[in-house]
């Protein structure tokens, strides 16, 4: 920690004395120009004006608005929040230059994030203690897009150029969400046309290392109530290993009518074509002789994937609305993989899966006053249905020589939710909600009759909060009790019965979190939040290596574990001597409950992190800014005992220039892992296997040192 810790004041001194440099050379030019040191004088009494930030700065919580429901729709002030919320816009997507949503996010408070294939492109992104990506929910325009089968989420099909802005939503959230949400939701809301210009363009190029390339197109248009916007993009990249490239095509197409605030109608069409390489984990000495190779030169996978939905916000009556949700989404599948960590030598073998889904949310909402007071009521129904297709083949050089698995997965949702808020008094307000799903699955297995297999349950939600506004934009308290549940995934169920430990009995995962915290706004310079929560859970689903039988001969899944999460998350960001900047910090304990593991740390979750960024702006054209990220070390996988050495933490720092001439051109450059640190963002430990000696380690190198540069032109 010392070494890490020198490491730190290092670099970020190195940051520093550029920043100096970069304030006297514009101090020297203030001096010379008698109206920019009259800027300078307004600012040092207090005038504070916002310039282009890595995350731009807001001045004001009441700035800040969130989609309170289940829909996007009517938004609030964040101060109005019961619950830790961050918020994205799309001018904050912009500058940062991040490259995919991962990139983006891992800038937030409390986010983290781990490569589980090698190529840096599709990233598991957890929070508050989780590890797998299975226990957040992602929803684009209201629909939630995680696969089905195990609840991740593929971050590569949905781009950076098609969003307008995200929410964070942290916490266990089943009463407005439903099934899976233990950690948070990231609400993603793609972009319309701009309602200011009856036709619109924006056009951007950039080239990186590793032959990297991107191609993006976005366009739109109004006439009277009517606006539609068309977006293209297209990457393509070689990627930092063998064995590690991209190559997909984004297409997205909206059109809306709407009349002023009282209505709007809007048809969504998303196409996405991709083909990612996966080079996957290396062991040390593998590294060591070249951290850019891959031992799995034929894994990978083609995906496509069509959504098409249509959306209804209808003011019925002065306080009253209407908002619903339809949508079809399907996704093919072809997944090569081979497993270098599985207890037997399996070989590499090919999974197609062909996914359909479709569903409907429709939500009614009322505003009232009585007795001088204002009540919100929210009441929605939603209904899913995941119907899954999947044939698995062993393969030998890339030809099919066996089919191991064919079956087909039918798994309906219903739900059923309302949402009360109710304002006390003018700084005192009160927020309840409660949902009630019924979950069922059918499990067809084509190859094996015997094994079809029916699982159904039902569980109620309950959320409560309050928040307090003693100083309304400037400080807000809040704080929340839930609980919520999140039901198996298909491969716990049903996908690999016997030797995988798959088991069809068992029940959903339940949690309970508390949640306390403060938003502040120092000066109308600093915003900021710090928040406490706890998770418990119980019913855990985990892989118990103990329950062995005839049937389950390494072990199986089962309902035993409990767990506890609990930490610290703080956010600033602000504007002060002539910088823009941000810093965050997470604190996570995450231990093991019960078991003879209990009171270990759950692994691949860091105990401390922290990210910060900082920006000069000279002439409101050119800026400056360095960012970073610092992840503590980390327990690997595999090592629940936490008795081998954990994975040792990394900092990270990134260097841009940005070059803007109003709304019209930009230009950027900008360097990654700027001091070409060498580090790895997971581990994996094996026991028993017949290839490898036991206690072996895989890791999964990250990039070093690369660049990007790019051009922005908008008309």
């Amino acid at each position: 920690m010392l070494k890490t810790a020198l490491l730190v004041c290092s670099r970020i001194g190195v940051c520093c004395l550029l920043f100096m440099v970069c304030l006297f050379d514009t101090s020297s030019l203030f001096a010379e120009k008698p109206e920019q040191e009259k800027k300078g004088t307004e600012f040092e009494e207090g005038i504070s004006e916002i310039l282009s930030a890595p995350f731009g700065i807001v001045v004001s919580l009441g700035n800040i608005l969130v989609s309170p429901s289940r829909l996007p729709g009517k938004a609030e002030a964040l101060y109005r929040y019961p619950s830790h919320v961050t918020v994205i816009t799309q001018e904050e997507i912009r500058a940062s230059k991040a490259k995919n949503i991962p990139e983006l996010l891992r800038h937030t408070e409390g986010i983290y994030m781990h490569d589980a294939v090698g190529n840096n492109q599709d990233l598991t992104v957890s929070l508050r203690g989780f590890n797998d990506g299975e226990d957040l929910i992602v929803l684009v325009d209201g629909i939630k897009v995680n696969e089905p089968d195990a609840n991740n989420m593929i971050f590569p099909l949905i781009p950076l150029g098609t969003i307008e802005r995200i929410e964070i939503h942290r916490g266990t959230s089943s009463a407005i969400y439903g099934d899976g949400v233990f950690s948070g939701v990231v609400n993603i809301i793609t972009k319309r046309a701009p309602v200011d210009k009856e036709a619109f363009a924006e056009s951007a190029f950039e080239y990186g290392s590793y032959q990297s390339q991107r191609y993006s197109e976005f366009v739109g248009g109004k006439a009277g109530p009517t606006d539609w916007s068309f977006s293209y993009v297209r990457d393509l990249t070689d990627g930092y290993r063998s064995n590690g490239g991209l190559r997909g095509t984004f297409i997205d197409g909206k059109w809306a009518i709407s009349s002023e605030d009282k209505f709007l109608w809007q048809i969504l069409v998303k196409n996405t074509d991709e083909s990612m390489q996966n080079p996957g984990a290396l062991t040390a000495s593998e590294m060591t002789e070249d951290r850019r190779q891959t031992e799995n030169p034929s894994d990978g996978r083609e995906m496509f994937m069509t959504i098409v939905s249509t959306d209804l916000d209808w003011n019925l009556e002065e306080l009253l609305s209407l908002r619903t949700n339809l949508f079809y989404r399907e996704t093919s599948l072809d997944f090569v993989t081979t497993s270098r960590t599985f207890p037997t030598t399996s070989g590499t073998d090919e999974l197609i899966t062909d996914t359909f889904q479709r569903g409907v949310v429709v939500e009614l909402s009322r505003d009232q006053e009585i007795l001088g007071t204002a009540h919100h009521l929210v009441a929605g129904t939603e209904f899913t249905s995941n119907l899954q297709d999947d044939e698995r083949f062993d393969t030998t050089n890339g030809v099919r020589t066996a089919i191991t698995t064919s079956r087909v997965t039918d798994k309906k949702t219903t739900g059923v939710y309302g949402q009360y808020d109710f304002d006390v008094t003018d700084w005192c307000r009160l927020n309840a909600g409660l949902r009630f799903d019924d979950v069922s699955f059918h499990f067809v297995n084509e190859l094996d009759a015997t094994a079809n297999r029916k699982n159904h349950f039902s569980t109620t939600s309950p959320k409560v909060g309050v928040v307090l506004q003693p100083w309304e934009e400037r400080l807000s308290l809040f704080g929340n009790f839930s609980r919520s549940f999140k039901s198996p995934n298909i491969s716990d169920l049903f996908a690999f019965p016997g030797v995988g430990g798959s088991d069809p009995n068992l029940g959903p995962e339940k949690g309970e979190s508390f949640e306390g915290g403060v938003r502040f706004n120092l000066w109308e310079r600093i915003l900021g939040a710090l928040s406490y929560f706890r998770v418990n859970l119980s019913d855990e689903i985990r892989f118990d290596g103990t329950a062995t039988s005839v049937e389950f001969p390494f072990g199986k899944f089962t309902n035993v574990a409990k767990t506890r999460r609990h930490g610290v998350e703080l956010s600033l960001k602000g504007n002060t001597l002539g910088l823009d900047g941000y810093f965050t910090y997470a604190f996570t304990d995450a231990t093991l409950r019960s078991g003879d593991n209990s009171g270990r740390k759950l692994t691949m979750v860091p105990p401390n992190q922290f990210t910060w960024g900082a920006s000069h702006t000279y002439r409101e054209a050119l800026t400056l800014g360095f960012d970073g990220f610092y992840m503590d070390d980390q327990y690997v996988t595999g090592d629940d005992a936490n008795t081998d050495s954990p994975l040792e933490d990394y900092l990270v720092t990134n260097a841009q220039l940005v070059y803007k001439q109003k709304d019209d051109l930009e230009i950027f450059f900008r360097v990654n892992n700027l001091f070409d640190t060498l580090y790895s963002t997971r581990a994996v430990i094996i026991g028993f296997s017949e290839a490898f000696a036991t206690g072996t380690r895989f890791f999964n190198p990250a990039p070093e040192r690369n660049a990007t540069v790019g051009i922005r032109l908008r008309f």
